[in-house]
């Protein structure tokens, strides 16, 4: 099934959905780090769910470390999904508060999965680090991540 098929609402210009074999992933860019941090997040969401149904009635703050060989845009990503697989969360709006090179505090915007308002699309069992990239590129940042659905 192709992409245009399996998320058919209209992306935002900053995203862009990556096919990758047997699984999928996401292409984002913006001004700097955290603008895509915050984009690479919204676009997990976008992969689960249609980011429209879902509501920030609650707010949380989470802290994430990259662990030694993990980029800090896998170890966020995953922790993201992680709070999703366990706490049946779904966000849609990601705020980075502080930012160094393996932390991140961030106040997330969501509601807990409700089946008769969110229709799940995929599940992501894992975001890999194959095809990862984050960085600058010319005068942006570019952030890549393959997840396994």
């Amino acid at each position: 099934m192709a992409s245009s098929e399996l998320h058919p609402q209209a992306l935002p210009e900053w995203l862009e959905y990556v096919e990758h074999t047997a699984d999928t992933g996401i292409r984002v860019w913006g001004p700097d780090a955290a603008a895509v941090l915050s984009r690479a997040a919204w676009g997990l969401f976008s992969l689960l769910v249609d980011p429209a149904t879902v509501q920030a009635r609650l707010e949380e703050q989470i802290e994430v470390r990259a662990e030694p060989g993990v980029p800090l845009l896998a170890a966020w990503l995953s922790a993201l999904n992680l709070r999703h697989q366990v706490e049946h969360r779904l966000y849609c709006r990601f705020e980075i508060l502080s930012l160094s090179p393996d932390r991140l505090t961030a106040r997330l915007g969501g509601e807990a999965y409700d089946p008769s308002r969110h229709d799940l699309r995929t599940e992501i069992k894992a975001v890999t680090l194959c095809g990862l990239e984050f960085g600058p590129v010319g005068d942006r940042w570019v952030g890549q991540a393959i997840v396994d659905v």
